[in-house]
Order: C-alpha cells, then sequence, then structure tokens
C-alpha cells in the first residue's frame, strides 16, 4: 500500500458517494473532497457535532448528526 493523500481539514469518520469524500471537523463544518487528490470542494458551517458523528446518504441528502438535531444538506 501507499499513502494516496492526506488532509487536516476534517477528522470525523469520512463517508464516500460518488467522487466525493464527506466528513465533518469538531466545530460542525461539513467538507466534500474530491476522491481523486483530496482538494476541497465544498464546505459548509453547520451546527456543533460530536466527535463520534458520522454523515450519511439518503434521496440525494446528506443527513449531519449535530448536538441540537439533524441537519439536511442537498448535495448538488
Amino acid at each position: 500500500m501507499t499513502k494516496g493523500w492526506q488532509v487536516d481539514e476534517a477528522v470525523g469518520s469520512p463517508v464516500v458517494g460518488g467522487h466525493t469524500v464527506y466528513s465533518l471537523d469538531y466545530s460542525g463544518k461539513l467538507f466534500a473532497f474530491n476522491i481523486e487528490n483530496g482538494e476541497v470542494r465544498t464546505s459548509l458551517a453547520l451546527s456543533q457535532t460530536s466527535r463520534f458523528a458520522t454523515p450519511t446518504f439518503g434521496k440525494g441528502l446528506i443527513f449531519v448528526p449535530t448536538m441540537t438535531g439533524v441537519v439536511a444538506v442537498a448535495i448538488n
């Protein structure tokens, strides 16, 4: 095995959808990374999350658990 790329922005458990890797930081910011090279495609500040929070997918949305509820983010 060889390391392909690494990002320091996000620390949460990553999930893969299409050609994008999604992950959270501790403040609740959702990052979308290019799966090929790790470049940030976009990011969105949400509410604070637990260190165990993991996004999930369904019907064209990303669902993110936060300390105050669940946020649904449309995938464009």
